[in-house]
């Protein structure tokens, strides 16, 4: 009987030591055996639901106020924009790109949101049309601003725009692709990728889709509140190449100052929406490994500085290059000193075209705009 106990404690021993080296076999080993949006359960057809939706929009508004409209079926933001922050965007772009070599292909993309896209919100439509125009004169002779209204004007039917405040009526992983194909023209890549060469992975819902804020301005027990609470969730889905690479070295700041960088897949399951792209919270920059299927670009790297909502083109542009350096616009704090100087970025890599691309209500917001803040003092380089 002792005998029996002293085989069954070590079979439980030896359990145990395989449950560890296989969580650490998975959390060191993460290549495309482990990558887990190689082995996704597909529920497409929950998505095709959604798309089906995103056809047959309701047209009631039951709540609107001076930032939001409230339908049965999404909320829209308003669109606005100030002027001086744009003009303050060109002064620290100015001093930015005085650090960039000469014939560097440079340009700047605000991304649209769905507000513009629907019928009956001409206000919103003409702000924005306002607001592009400006842009253009502000960044005249500085960089090429790239306009994604026709293209994604063009598939509004489908599901291109999550549908809450909690991301701005942001751009999706079908929008990013369809907005980096017209990007990727302006780039010089003449034949984009089809989007059914790419393997469609939907992972889940949205867990989260309403603010606080928006639940506040009804009672609960109010037609309103109800209609906030059934309004449909988002899906956190993305399209990959057979065989991608999918791979990003991610560069974070540490304490003491010192910057660490680990390995990971570009895209994994375990975010929310655009937080599926490089998931590390609050990282610097990172180096995406490209899959060079463009044969002018195969040896070049793109540098893209964007914000969340630019940063669902990352993934497609990545497909032509051999690497896109990526700086993180919300959170990146070292741009232009001890640890990344600009300079070196242009040094160590093979730079022939940048991209800044970025939500267009946040379009020279300074207060989440930390990567490039600094360059509003013409000194920094």
């Amino acid at each position: 009987m002792k005998m029996n106990k002293k085989k069954i404690s070590i079979l439980f021993i030896v359990i145990i030591m395989l449950i560890l080296f296989t969580s650490l076999d998975y959390l060191v080993h993460w290549d495309s055996k482990h990558d887990p949006t190689k082995r996704i359960k597909d529920i497409k057809s929950n998505l095709s639901n959604l798309e089906n939706k995103a056809k047959d929009l309701s047209e009631e508004i039951f709540y609107e106020d001076d930032q939001f409209v409230y339908y049965e079926d999404r909320i829209l933001k308003h669109f606005t924009y100030n002027e001086e922050n744009i003009k303050k965007l060109a002064l620290a772009w100015e001093n930015l790109s005085k650090s960039f070599p000469k014939g560097t292909n440079t340009l700047i993309v605000p991304i649209p949101n769905r507000i513009i896209f629907e019928d009956n919100h001409n206000k919103d439509v003409l702000e924005y049309d306002s607001f592009y125009k400006k842009l253009e004169k502000d960044f005249l002779g500085q960089a090429t601003v790239v306009d994604l209204r026709d293209i994604l004007d063009e598939h509004k039917e489908e599901y291109i725009f999550n549908r809450t405040s909690m991301t701005s009526n942001s751009i999706n992983s079908r929008g990013g692709y369809y907005a980096s194909k017209e990007v990727a023209k302006d780039l010089g890549i003449d034949s984009p990728i089809p989007l059914n060469n790419y393997d469609e992975h939907v992972y889940r819902e949205h867990e989260i889709v309403i603010y606080d804020s928006d639940k506040m301005k009804f009672s609960k027990n109010s037609r309103e509140y109800s209609l906030l609470e059934n309004i449909p969730n988002d899906w956190t889905y993305f399209y990959l190449l057979p065989n991608s690479k999918n791979v990003s070295e991610v560069f974070l700041l540490e304490e003491y100052s010192k910057i660490i960088s680990i390995k990971q897949p570009t895209i994994v399951k375990s975010g929310l929406g655009s937080g599926s792209i490089i998931s590390s919270e609050g990282f610097e920059w990172a180096i995406v490994e490209g899959d060079g299927k463009t044969i002018d670009k195969k040896d070049k790297t793109l540098l893209l500085i964007s914000d969340s909502s630019g940063k669902y083109i990352l993934p497609y542009l990545s497909n032509h290059y051999k690497n896109v350096y990526y700086i993180n616009l919300e959170w990146n704090k070292v741009l232009g000193g001890e640890h990344q100087r600009v300079e070196e970025i242009f040094e160590n890599y093979e730079i022939t075209d940048i991209v800044y691309a970025q939500n267009a209500y946040e379009m020279g917001n300074f207060s989440i705009n930390s990567a490039i803040k600094r360059f509003l003092d013409k000194e920094v380089r």
